[in-house]
């Protein structure tokens, strides 16, 4: 997404463009959104204002742009073998959109479709709408663990190539998450074990990072029980 002025009229305009890929053309498309007036603005009263409503710029167009830079959307449906629902997103639109909702303003999948609408950069053609909380969980309960790792492998290597990444020094660490899901509700990875948080009665998932030493940039990453141990997960003895 790039943003530039334009004069209609003898007003100049501020724009925001973007060129999206429709699946049922074939194609990119491109689209434009007038962001406002590019002159300077006249002196309001700010006690006087009041929102009637806000749009996300900023943060979803840099992380869209450095998607499509990775092609991440691409290495995740071939990893998956191109899962998703006729007509509607594929499993790398579904989780690039999760993951930039996560990062942009965390909340439940249910409002995910609200979200990308108030969004200036779009992710796919799709409306909104087919962006739902049950289409990702149908989708995501197909995906292989096996897939996963292709996928996030790939995605190592893109981000390498395209951004220059050092991998001469690596580091690994491991940490792990307080969770509130319920003892009685089954699961492989939310365990009780030793809490970072200190606190014992809670559930905690275990996550592991390799991390470039430029930036320090994730590259590869692996969660796993909370009741395991860092030697376990390096392939040493628990």
């Amino acid at each position: 997404m790039h943003i530039f002025e334009r004069e209609v009229n003898g007003h100049r305009y501020r724009i925001a463009a973007q060129s999206v890929w429709d699946p049922k053309r074939g194609r990119s498309v491109a689209r434009q959104v007038v962001l406002g007036p590019a002159t300077p603005p006249s002196l309001a009263d700010l006690g006087a204002t009041r929102t009637i409503g806000t749009r996300a710029v900023g943060d979803v167009g840099a992380l869209v742009w450095v998607a499509e830079q990775l092609d991440l959307v691409a290495h995740i449906d071939r990893a998956c073998g191109e899962l998703g629902a006729k007509g509607g997103p594929s499993v790398g639109e579904l989780a690039l959109a999760v993951a930039i909702q996560r990062a942009c303003a965390a909340g439940p999948k249910c409002d995910l479709a609200a979200f990308l609408d108030t969004s200036v950069a779009r992710l796919s053609c799709l409306p909104a709408s087919a962006f739902s909380g049950q289409a990702f969980h149908r989708v995501a309960q197909q995906v292989s663990e096996r897939a996963l790792e292709q996928a996030q492998v790939a995605i190592a290597k893109a981000a390498v190539a395209r951004f220059e990444l050092s991998t001469d020094v690596l580091a690994f660490d491991s940490t792990n998450f307080d969770t509130h899901i319920a003892t009685t509700t089954p699961g492989v990875l939310a365990r009780r074990g030793h809490a970072k948080s200190k606190r014992a009665d809670l559930r905690v998932v275990g996550l592991g990072l390799l991390v470039s030493e430029t930036g320090h940039v994730p590259l590869l990453y692996r969660s796993y029980g909370g009741n395991g141990s860092d030697q376990a997960l390096l392939g040493g003895p628990a």
